[in-house]
């Protein structure tokens, strides 16, 4: 028989903070910092999404990040499904977003879901577990909640601190320096992530410290210098899909996204402008396609390349009907 006694059973907080690289990456280079920041960051994309307004604010970035957004709020009050004790219930969903490994892409179930920068989800669970204190404040049908962990432990159970007309939801965590070997973040360490988020994910104002940030159109700003250029924003299939092209040379930038996570493999999106171009008598300088789907597919992994067959042929004639018409026009 074998010997099993120095088996471990680690809790979920034990077993993220035991091996952080599994979850973030690197804890040396500031690359699992940034994975940190962008988990938060994206969760606040994910609340405002489509509203009307939408604002998101990286107040802080050391020695704490603090993120807020004017979303609808984390529903504290919301009864968790499994457990019978209604007392319990209170509090445990929102208890569970915040504790519970692979509790959910979003608490509310929602898509699409957003992965800001080229990074897996793995949600604020793990954000919880590395910092040295975590804390979240949510306003949610005119009552502002809060709740505060330190080590991934709950400190302080969700409470009710106020009343009244408030919206959205603040997240501000502590990198554990028990973990990371600095925490101490430039004012540029993340900014350009937020500036990308502005033309990812259009019509929503952010700020970071204090650089205003906003795109009305999307990725064709970023190509409003190149001539000459096209640009599409429409809904193709089950995807919604923002396409610019811009410029004249013999080579061609690509940069593709999927729900905000780049694709350096590119994948289905740039197969169908590829296959478009061909019949546009187009030779651009620079491609850029972001498709936002609820539930995108990828080729593996690490979500380097998009995976939809599907789409590419509708996609190809969107394209080419869209360049037709502006020809026309």
């Amino acid at each position: 028989m074998d010997d099993t006694s120095d088996i471990q059973v680690l809790s979920s907080v034990e077993a993220v903070r035991k091996r952080p690289g599994m979850y973030i990456g690197d804890v040396t280079d500031g690359s699992g910092l940034r994975h940190m920041f962008l988990e938060v960051f994206s969760n606040a994309v994910d609340a405002v999404f489509g509203m009307p307004d939408g604002r998101i604010d990286v107040l802080s970035v050391f020695p704490e990040v603090i993120i807020r957004d004017n979303g609808s709020g984390i529903p504290f009050d919301t009864p968790h499904p499994t457990l019978p004790d209604i007392n319990e219930r209170s509090i445990a969903i929102a208890r569970a977003y915040f504790e519970t490994l692979h509790y959910g892409s979003t608490l509310t179930g929602h898509a699409p879901h957003f992965h800001m920068g080229h990074l897996f989800g793995v949600g604020l669970p793990v954000v919880n577990a590395l910092s040295e204190t975590f804390s979240v404040k949510s306003w949610y049908k005119g009552k502002l909640w809060y709740c505060e962990y330190e080590k991934g432990v709950c400190v302080k159970v969700p409470v009710i601190k106020e009343t009244g007309t408030g919206v959205g939801t603040e997240i501000s965590f502590c990198p554990d320096p028990e973990i990371f070997e600095t925490i101490n973040n430039s004012r540029e360490f993340w900014e350009e992530d937020v500036r990308n988020a502005a033309y990812l994910c259009p019509k929503i104002s952010y700020s970071y410290l204090e650089e205003e940030y906003y795109s009305e159109s999307g990725l064709s700003d970023l190509i409003s210098d190149l001539s000459p250029r096209f640009s599409m924003r429409q809904s193709v299939s089950d995807f919604y899909v923002d396409l610019a092209i811009g410029g004249k040379a013999e080579a061609v930038e690509w940069m593709s996204w999927v729900n905000g996570t780049k694709t350096p493999q590119h994948g289905s999106h740039v197969t169908a402008v590829k296959q478009a171009l061909k019949n546009m008598d187009l030779s651009p300088s620079k491609v850029l396609i972001h498709v936002i789907g609820k539930t995108p597919k990828f080729a593996g992994p690490t979500r380097g390349e998009f995976c939809a067959p599907d789409l590419v042929e509708p996609l190809v004639i969107e394209i080419l009907n869209k360049f037709q018409q502006e020809k026309l026009s």
